[in-house]
């Protein structure tokens, strides 16, 4: 019974003359991996829109992202002020949730 992929003489309906089938089977694994790192990228790319939101939202109205993320809002501009020193962004004190009497959290 022949394949519906290859023929008797070691040709590919897909990939022309291979030679043999590891050839193939690279030629294949070539295309996957291409293929994969395509859609990864388009995945990232989300992510990557996520991130540039939430700092543009930041950047517009830092006082109602307070509002409405405390702990956030004080990661985002204390880790911000970390990196640009002289900005001038001011670092809100951080809320309720993050004053523990007895522990210390290191953000």
């Amino acid at each position: 019974i022949e394949s519906a992929t290859s023929n008797s003489d070691g040709t590919s309906f897909f990939f022309g003359n291979t030679g043999s089938a590891a050839a193939a089977k690279w030629m294949a694994f070539g295309i996957g991996v291409f293929v994969g790192i395509f859609i990864a990228s388009i995945m990232m790319n989300v992510i990557k829109g996520a991130v540039n939101t939430v700092i543009v939202c930041y950047a517009d109205s830092p006082a109602k992202l307070e509002e409405n993320h405390p702990q956030l809002t004080h990661r985002m501009a204390k880790s911000w002020v970390a990196v640009f020193p002289d900005c001038g962004v001011r670092v809100p004190p951080p809320p309720p949730e993050l004053q523990v009497p007895y522990a210390t959290v290191d953000l």
